[in-house]
């Protein structure tokens, strides 16, 4: 998961980055899922241009779904699927 408190501290510390952006990091992309971030931007390229995505003659996504790395409980494997955070909060998973 993308920790904040992970983060080497140079990242952490920089002037350059303004207070806002960490603090943006922290609620919006910290404690995700890397594959969350990921298959959030594929998302996003295919909403612009659909034909930036391969798919199989049936019309299915080629690829999609992901295979299982490590089950712990909901794991999003396409990028139409929804992401963990929501699903999660709809089970009452903390």
């Amino acid at each position: 998961m993308a920790v904040y408190a992970g983060l080497p501290n140079e990242i952490r510390t920089k002037s350059k980055t303004s207070n806002a952006r960490h603090r943006n990091y922290k609620t919006v992309v910290g404690r995700r899922l890397v594959l969350d971030t990921l298959l959030d931007a594929l998302k996003f390229f295919m909403d612009c241009d659909p034909a930036l995505a391969y798919r199989e003659p049936d019309g299915e996504l080629a690829g999609f779904p992901l295979p299982t790395y490590i089950f712990q409980g909901y794991e999003r494997l396409d990028p139409h699927w929804s992401a963990q955070a929501p699903v999660s909060n709809l089970l009452g998973a903390p």
